[in-house]
């Protein structure tokens, strides 16, 4: 993928398009959690992160905070249908079909999504320890 271009054309998309940075997470967060419904975590990660990394600094975004927000997508793969690991973990340890299991994730799925969007959109969050321990913004 990064010898073909993809990398380089997303940039030139998303400057070309005047995305802003709020557009560019949500559309991320989204393709991510999507992703996260087929892909293991390492699979994903290994896909899209390389794609993904070239955009971040031209629009305007810390890769420090974009680790923070792509993590927390992956742990919300791990406990949604249909390749959920944890779910299926959960499944054995507990010796409760599957369904059942889901039926009791689902609030804490929601809120997972709340917080997901809390650390997307408010970086200060994600970034004030970085900040303490490295210094400046």
């Amino acid at each position: 993928m990064t010898e073909s271009g993809v990398p380089g054309a997303l940039v030139k998309f998303t400057l070309d398009h005047h995305l802003k940075t709020w557009e560019f997470l949500l559309a991320i967060n989204v393709l991510l959690l999507i992703l996260g419904c087929f892909l293991e975590v390492a699979g994903a990660l290994l896909l899209v992160m390389p794609i993904l990394a070239p955009a971040l600094l031209p629009l305007g975004i810390n890769p420090i905070h974009f680790a923070i927000i792509f993590t927390h997508n992956l742990e919300i793969a791990l406990v949604h249908p249909p390749v959920g690991l944890n779910l299926y973990v959960l499944s054995t340890v507990s010796d409760a079909p599957i369904g059942e299991v889901i039926r009791g994730i689902l609030p804490f799925i929601i809120l997972l999504l709340i917080v997901l969007g809390t650390i997307t959109y408010v970086p200060d969050l994600s970034l004030w320890l970085p900040n303490l321990v490295y210094g400046g913004r």
